[in-house]
């Protein structure tokens, strides 16, 4: 464990592992493994002085299999489950499922940043593995598969679009991370970059539902009919004055 866990027994940060050419599918994957470590373990890298026994099951849990009803097992599975505390440390998540709804006032921007989040929006690794398409490879590149990661952060004529928005967003280069959940920080100032980002991953995904490479031109034309949308739910709310102050630095 101590590969994975710093001396505070929080996972380390994912610099450390891109430089032994860990990919951001794998850190995911070791989230996953960090959130399964019983906090008992934790303590044992510290050397620290823990009972070794099993707390998570009562004794009331302890009976005869063949006496207990499904509902019965199934309660006393679940109550093995343990979720440590300190994973919020590692991605704000309440934060980041809260962000699509306090960005913008489009549904359909909201759930597709929700489809991300909840890891449902289908790529070519997701239907080859169900039998619907003969290649899981990636629609742009076709040198790797495609999972959300390599899609939305990974691909190579994605790293160009996101080059070429660069200048456009006010030179902000954003890390894999905020590309794919967001600057999660509370500030008003922030709800702009942050629905261009969704936008942004908005066209890469149509763009490859239509095989057409995405560009800079096609963000903007998005990004301006949303921005008419916006203002047009605004004055009907009577908050205009919101999104005025959201909107008036972009120029398209």
């Amino acid at each position: 464990m101590g590969d994975i866990l710093s001396n505070d027994g929080k996972l380390k940060h994912r610099d450390v592992f891109e430089e032994k050419n860990l990919s951001l599918a794998d850190y995911f994957l070791l989230l996953g493994v960090f959130s399964a470590i019983p906090p008992e373990w934790k303590l044992l890298k510290n050397g620290d002085d823990v009972n070794q026994t099993d707390k998570t099951v009562s004794d009331d849990d302890v009976k005869d299999i063949t006496c207990m009803s499904s509902k019965s097992i199934y309660s006393a599975l679940v109550k093995r489950v343990q979720i440590p505390n300190n994973i919020s440390n590692i991605l704000d998540w309440k934060n980041i499922y809260q962000l699509p709804g306090r960005v913008t006032l489009d549904t359909r921007t909201q759930a597709f940043q929700y489809k991300i989040l909840n890891r449902i929006l289908y790529t070519n690794g997701i239907s080859y593995k169900m039998k619907l398409i003969p290649s899981p490879l990636c629609t742009f590149c076709g040198d790797h598969e495609e999972s959300l990661e390599h899609l939305l952060v990974k691909c190579v004529y994605t790293k160009e679009f996101c080059s070429a928005t660069t200048s456009w967003l006010n030179n902000h280069k954003l890390d894999e991370i905020t590309n794919l959940f967001g600057c999660v920080n509370n500030n008003l100032d922030s709800n702009l970059l942050n629905h261009i980002i969704i936008l942004r991953k908005y066209t890469i995904y149509i763009c490859r539902n239509k095989n057409i490479k995405p560009s800079l031109t096609l963000l903007k034309a998005k990004t301006k009919q949303i921005r008419k949308l916006e203002l047009f739910i605004a004055k009907k709310n009577k908050e205009e004055a919101l999104q005025y102050r959201k909107w008036q630095e972009m120029l398209l």
